[in-house]
């Protein structure tokens, strides 16, 4: 199956059968939706969450996060609060993990196991 954003549910999608199941949600007392997301090299999905929009091209600010869904389906918030959750990388040796907050328009490097 597929791992999935569905509003604020990470959920797994069965192709041959079109089942849709939730894994977890996040952000259950906020008002927000899933962005991005992306797999690191031990399988997990780094997922992160941006405010509702609140006019053409403008969310709520700092309502978002960024979390993990571990292989074990356990989540975790890593980072709070966020404007835009918009990207994520990891350095070739896997020591820095990059992430990116739109609307600052700012490149976070954090140290990564």
């Amino acid at each position: 199956g597929y791992v999935i954003g569905l509003g604020r549910r990470l959920s797994l999608f069965e192709w041959d059968t079109g089942m849709v199941s939730t894994i977890q949600e996040v952000d259950t007392d906020r008002g927000t939706r899933l962005n991005d997301g992306k797999c690191d090299a031990k399988g997990r999905l780094w997922a992160g969450t941006m405010g509702p929009e609140v006019g053409n091209a403008k969310v709520d600010p700092l309502a978002g996060s960024l979390y993990v869904l571990d292989v074990d389906r356990s989540v975790e918030r890593k980072v709070s609060p966020v404007h835009i959750s918009n990207g994520m990388a990891w350095s070739a040796d896997n020591k820095t993990m990059y992430y990116i907050d739109s609307i600052p328009r700012q490149v976070y490097a954090y140290d990564y196991d």
